[in-house]
């Protein structure tokens, strides 16, 4: 979901007991193992289980059709991929009053993107790894309508939120330059939509797994959709310093002058997303694409 929005309260309580009794009931292999770390995102909850393993279950209705997009397709799109995702490894269903599906994945050791940046090789591990994933997609493939649509039917929604942020640029000082991400928007939006690549559809910081500065998983593929894989890279410019964009593409390899043109356009699109949030480490790192594009320059603006 998009990280411009607050968190929506919890529809179910998740707790321990309620977690022991499914695992009883269902995998009861697994029922033994202790309950570690906790993490509450937007759509499910993600609890550590043992050493290797974590329980992922939804917190909300809206969020159960994009956990059942991730069970239907990423043991397809995954398999073989040399850098981590959540693949599911056993597959759970409603009970104990709890009324939705939810699954065990593996644990993936080290902190989100916020916390440790992708820097240097990192960035390379994420070039690499969005290669693996931009592959042609399948015909029944699924779509995502507020990510997978061309960038020319978002452009005017985009053009809002550059005026919205002309206004708060001149009321804080900010030094950006609206009217070259207005003409970069437009020349991206014109371009020919290359869809029917997977694509994640929702790289962010929070979805990124990092260890050493080095890129240990990516989370969250409900929205995974068949799209441009612009849409992934554009996000992917705002995850980097400056000196590590480059990298980032020579790792990722076989880019034209339109690919890197749509995904400054969909970088624009969401570092201008981001911009709007009030969270410190989403709002920093919209700048920091804005600055990658050669559009901003200075500290970042307040949260």
């Amino acid at each position: 979901m998009p990280p411009t929005l607050s968190v929506p309260p919890a529809e179910v309580d998740i707790n321990p007991a309620l977690i022991q009794k499914l695992l009883s009931d269902q995998h009861s292999d697994l029922a033994d193992l202790p309950l570690g770390d906790r993490f509450e995102g937007w759509d499910n909850v993600t609890i550590r289980l043992g050493e290797h393993l974590a329980i992922r279950m939804p917190r909300i209705e809206a969020a159960v059709p994009l956990l059942e997009r991730e069970l239907r397709w990423l043991p397809e799109i995954g398999e073989g991929w040399e850098f981590g995702a959540p693949l599911p490894i056993r597959i759970g269903e409603p009970g104990r009053d709890y009324p939705w599906p939810w699954c065990v994945v593996p644990w993936f050791d080290g902190v989100d993107g916020a916390v440790e940046p992708l820097v240097g090789e990192g960035a390379e591990d994420l070039g690499h790894a969005l290669r693996q994933v931009h592959v042609p997609a399948p015909a029944d493939a699924p779509h995502t309508p507020w990510r997978t649509t061309p960038l020319a039917e978002r452009a005017s929604e985009v053009m809002t939120n550059i005026e919205s942020f002309d206004s708060r640029a001149s009321k804080e000082g900010l030094t950006w330059d609206g009217v070259a991400a207005r003409r970069m928007l437009l020349e991206a939006a014109a371009l020919p939509w290359k869809a029917g690549f997977w694509v994640h559809a929702d790289i962010h910081l929070r979805n990124i797994v990092t260890r050493g500065s080095r890129l240990a998983a990516i989370l969250d593929w409900g929205e995974a959709a068949a799209g441009d894989p612009a849409q992934d890279l554009g996000q992917a410019w705002l995850l980097c310093a400056s000196d590590d964009v480059s990298r980032l593409f020579a790792a990722y390899g076989d880019t034209d002058d339109d690919l890197l043109l749509r995904a400054k356009g969909e970088a624009i699109t969401s570092a201008l997303r981001l911009l709007l949030t009030k969270e410190k480490c989403f709002v920093e790192s919209g700048w920091q694409g804005l600055v990658n594009l050669s559009l901003a320059e200075g500290a970042p603006p307040r949260a």
